[in-house]
């Protein structure tokens, strides 16, 4: 039986949330409003939240016949960049910006999907690169939707 998911119920609390199945989406993939899914306990899903806003991490998808899952992340191939200076922080996000490829901010450090120009870009400008795989967060407002 496939379900679907047609309702974004945002994000609940912790105490709300303990218990409902954690269904791994990857950046790309929570921007993007109809897809197709694997649940965690295996059923195949078919995400239809195109009458709401971004799903983003720890939002609650309700389905017709009232299952929910809760968003949580997949791991993704990152690079991050670790700049001196806040400076060449701002250079980056200008150059990333312009390119209106996603990012995530952090402490002097911009992640972003492997992408060899970024890269090059970040190396020219100084920065340390890190290959790793892990949880990737970008900014939502990049696609259209203001910070909670």
């Amino acid at each position: 039986m496939t379900l679907e998911f047609t309702r974004n119920l945002g994000p609940l609390t912790t105490l709300a949330a303990d218990g409902i199945p954690q269904l791994e989406l990857t950046a790309v993939q929570r921007f993007e409003k109809r897809q197709v899914a694997i649940l965690p306990d295996g059923c195949p899903a078919v995400l239809d939240v195109t009458h709401t806003r971004t799903v983003m991490l720890g939002d609650v998808l309700s389905a017709e016949d009232g299952t929910w899952v809760r968003v949580g992340p997949a791991p993704e191939e990152v690079i991050e960049a670790r700049a001196a200076s806040w400076l060449t922080v701002c250079r980056m996000l200008h150059q990333i910006g312009r390119r209106r490829a996603l990012v995530e901010l952090g402490d002097l450090t911009l992640s972003f999907k492997p992408d060899h120009d970024v890269e090059r870009l970040a190396s020219d400008l100084g920065m340390t690169l890190t290959k790793s795989v892990r949880n990737f967060d970008p900014e939502p407002w990049v696609f259209g939707r203001e910070p909670a």
